[in-house]
């Protein structure tokens, strides 16, 4: 990641303060329930869990056990690691995480690409660029939403959960704060509600305008106009590197400390989303809600 790029993060993650500062004790309401085929996978796993109702402490208690496990067969340099660890990758990407669609064989990639044997001792990772150097690895956009859990729950001291609502949600805040940066590029989500607000592109849009770029020729065609769309958001092999360098400034600056200080800036930031986050970018189009739900524009 260029100087440019992380100067713009540091820019995007004042945005994302200055709307996060207020909210900052809110995280105690934070819930993740698990559904019973869930826990029954973690006990299969000999993953003990505390609270099925998925509180902040026993979802920082659930990274926490993964990783140690992780960490002890990764130690013992098994013939078969991949095997060995795949049902980890897929309880937190497949069960926990609810992307049930990713086959045996996409776990396996990951599992392979990011925790090989071909790995030092993972505690000695401490970053993505020293994850990118040890395995020789990429960060594609395609699928960060299936391989970042699996990421974060290896190193949840450093990596993060990069997934359709995360994006929202830092997306609608630049759009709302008018952030000097570019947008994140959102993948693919199942939240409708969400999926009806397109702030990729007002977010990107608002960056644009704000750097005075020069709307293409109206008889520009599609591919030109796309391009010119495409310098707003962060390159996409470069998302999740950007994220994590917005996320971290973040965390500085609303002020989380201890182990699991990044993690809970991403988890504030998610539980927001759906509750905060969409009514107040719904109040800035100028869209008013009313008493019964109806949708009226000012």
């Amino acid at each position: 990641m260029n100087s440019e790029i992380q100067r713009e993060a540091e820019r995007f993650a004042e945005a994302v303060a200055i709307y996060l500062i207020p909210h900052r004790e809110r995280l105690a309401g934070y819930r993740w329930p698990l559904r019973p085929s869930a826990v029954k996978a973690a006990h299969s796993l000999g993953l003990h869990i505390d609270d099925t109702a998925g509180g902040l402490a026993a979802t920082h208690a659930l990274r926490a056990t993964v990783a140690a496990r992780v960490r002890k067969i990764h130690a013992a340099r098994m013939p078969d690691l991949g095997a060995e660890l795949a049902p980890f990758c897929g309880f937190v990407v497949k069960t926990w995480g609810g992307l049930s669609a990713n086959k045996h064989e996409t776990i396996l990639q990951y599992v392979e690409q990011y925790t090989g044997s071909g790995l030092p001792d993972l505690d000695r990772i401490a970053s993505l660029e020293q994850l990118a150097d040890a395995a020789g690895c990429a960060f594609p956009f395609d699928g960060v939403a299936s391989w970042s859990k699996w990421l974060n729950f290896v190193w949840p001291d450093w990596a993060l959960i990069y997934d359709a609502r995360m994006a929202f949600a830092l997306n609608a805040i630049h759009y709302m704060q008018a952030a000097d940066a570019r947008a994140l590029p959102v993948p693919p989500g199942r939240k409708v509600l969400l999926n009806l607000f397109d702030t990729q592109m007002l977010a990107g849009l608002r960056y644009l305008a704000g750097r005075g770029a020069v709307l293409p020729e109206s008889t520009a065609g599609n591919e030109e106009y796309a391009a010119w769309l495409c310098n707003a958001l962060a390159p996409p092999d470069d998302a999740y590197a950007y994220y994590l360098a917005v996320l971290r400034a973040v965390c500085e600056r609303v002020g989380f400390s201890g182990q699991y200080a990044l993690v809970e800036t991403e988890m504030l930031l998610f539980y927001l989303s759906e509750r905060d986050v969409v009514r107040d970018l719904a109040r800035s189009l100028h869209v008013l809600w009313g008493p019964a739900g109806a949708v009226c524009r000012a």
